[in-house]
């Protein structure tokens, strides 16, 4: 594994080499404390020493609200001042959200109808897509719901435009209903298929508050196949059968791809305009022990692609192991766990 990680690393270093003086806005931030300004090292990376020499430049002198947003055009001006010379540097990213930072402090209650959860599965959370809703449009609304978005970002990073979250209203509402504030904090793996948002706080009746645990269901954006006409269980498939569209799927399920499919069989119906999943596929091994093996890192920005060898035999979906192909087959710490994508394809786990 630790071989594995030095080789992204590096194709990484590389790649940010060819680009050296960017000063990059990140998405979201949490300050440490609100008793100094915003300085641009602390929403930004800075990449080269043109960059770096801006770091202490400062955005703004306080931090207003419970979300702030500084805009890229804003943090040009302010460079523009400062004598940025354009062209050793360049500016890149949108709006940064930074966030104060405290974590489950008291929160105003805010809108509680910012989502719907879908019932749980693939298939019902394509029919109720509806309800799903983005982390930063979440934020935007404020109250209880922005707290557990920020958390969110924050546990997301730059793939958090994909992320989509669903909550049950009618729940969170008979949470902070006769809340004067909510003590709001967030439980579980937020990169998982759900977590907990905890909602307590100080009632405006003086009664003893009570805590209740909200689910909150948690999918991506992916490309996957979606079935361009009825197709039947025992099917043989071939990659005609699908289109490939945009659909929120739980960050568990492995995103099929149209080359995975070629000769792979049903073993249930699918019905016209609904997105293929491994659990409608005949279970085939698609991977032998020992076989050759395309290993696929992508961190939404930078994808790394390197040669390996699996350790076990596996079906799509399986999680197995498996090693470089420069690694010594003897050393038992170069192995690495992986998810199986189609024949000869497998991909690091986004946990």
């Amino acid at each position: 594994m630790k071989r594995l990680i030095t080789a992204i690393a590096t194709c990484m270093l590389l790649l940010a080499s060819a680009e050296a003086d960017v000063i990059r806005l990140r998405d979201s931030v949490r300050r440490t404390t609100t008793e100094r300004p915003v300085l641009l090292r602390d929403i930004a990376i800075l990449e080269g020493p043109a960059a770096d020499r801006f770091g202490d430049l400062e955005i703004r002198s306080a931090v207003v609200g419970d979300v702030m947003r500084i805009r890229v055009d804003e943090v040009r001006e302010l460079l523009d001042e400062a004598g940025a010379y354009w062209g050793e540097l360049s500016l890149e990213g949108g709006i940064t959200r930074v966030r104060p930072p405290a974590r489950g402090a008291a929160a105003p209650i805010g809108p509680v109808e910012a989502a719907g959860r879908p019932t749980s599965g693939v298939a019902e959370a394509e029919s109720n897509a509806a309800g799903l809703r983005s982390p930063f449009e979440l934020l935007d609304r404020g109250g209880v719901i922005a707290v557990m978005a920020a958390e969110v970002i924050e546990a997301w990073g730059q793939q958090s435009d994909s992320v989509r979250l669903g909550v049950d209203r009618s729940r969170l509402a008979k949470a902070v209903e006769g809340l004067e504030t909510a003590e709001v904090a967030v439980q579980g793996n937020l990169r998982g298929d759900r977590f907990q948002l905890r909602v307590g706080g100080r009632r405006s009746d003086g009664r003893a508050p009570r805590a209740r645990l909200i689910p909150v269901d948690v999918r991506v954006i992916e490309m996957v196949p979606v079935a361009r006409r009825p197709l039947r269980s025992g099917r043989r498939l071939d990659a005609s059968d699908f289109t490939l569209e945009p659909r929120p799927i739980p960050p568990s399920v492995v995103a099929l791809d149209l080359e995975s499919l070629e000769d792979r069989h049903l073993q249930s119906d699918l019905p016209a305009g609904r997105s293929l999943s491994a659990t409608h596929l005949r279970p085939e091994i698609v991977i032998e022990r020992k076989d050759d093996v395309l290993v696929m890192a992508d961190d939404g920005h930078v994808s790394i692609h390197v040669r390996g060898i699996a350790i076990e035999k596996g079906r799509v979906g399986d999680r197995i192991h498996c090693r470089l192909r420069t690694s010594d087959p003897r050393d038992r710490t170069t192995w690495f766990a992986v998810e199986v994508v189609g024949p000869g394809r497998v991909r690091l786990p986004r946990d």
